[in-house]
């Protein structure tokens, strides 16, 4: 049984993402990839583009849902300053990476129209 001190949902949602790291340098990554879990205490999240992330980075991440069929408003992002815990590499199982982020301020949800648009996957930082 998994023992977490935050309880998280799991479903797996598409969404499209903007990360701004601020520590240890500035960056901008954009794509597009899979929502698996969230909760009070962290994200975990898949994607097939090369991960631009290391383990400790910190910074912004902005998550725009695409589906409809999830429990989050489809007019709002979800936004919150996070830290890259840990990074999966592909396996024979599945060709995505796995970004395991730890929160370190609480989950925002902030209307489309006061947030800059998430772009699509092609249009990278």
């Amino acid at each position: 049984m998994e023992m977490r001190q935050f309880p998280r949902m799991h479903m797996p949602i598409p969404m499209r993402y903007r990360i701004h790291i601020s520590e240890p340098s500035e960056g901008l990554w954009i794509g597009q990839g899979v929502l698996k879990n969230i909760g009070g205490g962290g994200a975990y999240f898949t994607c097939e583009d090369d991960v631009q992330l290391d383990i400790g980075h910190s910074g912004t991440f902005t998550i725009s849902i695409i589906s409809v069929s999830h429990p989050f408003p489809v007019n709002s992002d979800l936004v919150f300053k996070g830290l890259v815990k840990r990074i999966e590499p592909p396996t024979e199982k599945s060709a995505s990476f796995g970004v395991a982020v730890q929160l370190l301020a609480p989950i925002e949800v902030v209307p489309k129209d006061q947030n800059p648009p998430v772009a699509p996957a092609n249009s990278k930082g």
